[in-house]
């Protein structure tokens, strides 16, 4: 497995203290982690060395994360994983639209996180997903 490059959109920081620990448990490097759309647009537009986004559907902002997903994907083209801990079907219904690599229901323990940044590396790894970071105009 290469070493994968992550940033966390998590507005909780326990979750976000978990999440970090047990991304860099499975051999990841959490880049930074964020708390809002803003912090993380501006850094998606200048990083160009991110493999995958974590971000929580539910922050407490104007823009959701199903929001921030959509704005990202004008910007880049990088996998991502929501993490949810309740969803009704309107927003899974939005959730879905964006292709979501895998959605994590809270509470969730290390395996499914696992599970998750496995699945990312196999589709990484077999072209399923494009490992280019080039920018969209």
């Amino acid at each position: 497995m290469k070493i994968r490059q992550v940033i966390v959109v998590e507005n909780e920081e326990f979750n976000a203290s978990y999440i970090k620990k047990n991304v860099e448990r499975f051999g990841y490097v959490v880049l930074e982690i964020f708390t809002n759309y803003e912090d993380t647009i501006n850094y998606i537009k200048s990083n160009e060395n991110i493999d995958l986004i974590l971000i929580n559907i539910n922050l407490k902002a104007k823009e959701d994360g199903i929001e921030t997903i959509k704005d990202i994907k004008k910007i880049k083209d990088i996998p991502f994983i929501y993490m949810s801990n309740d969803m009704d079907d309107k927003t899974i219904e939005r959730a879905f639209d964006t292709k979501p690599l895998s959605i994590l229901y809270r509470p969730f323990k290390f395996y499914q996180i696992k599970a998750s940044l496995s699945l990312v590396d196999h589709k990484l790894e077999t072209g399923q997903l494009s490992n280019t970071r080039e920018f969209k105009y």
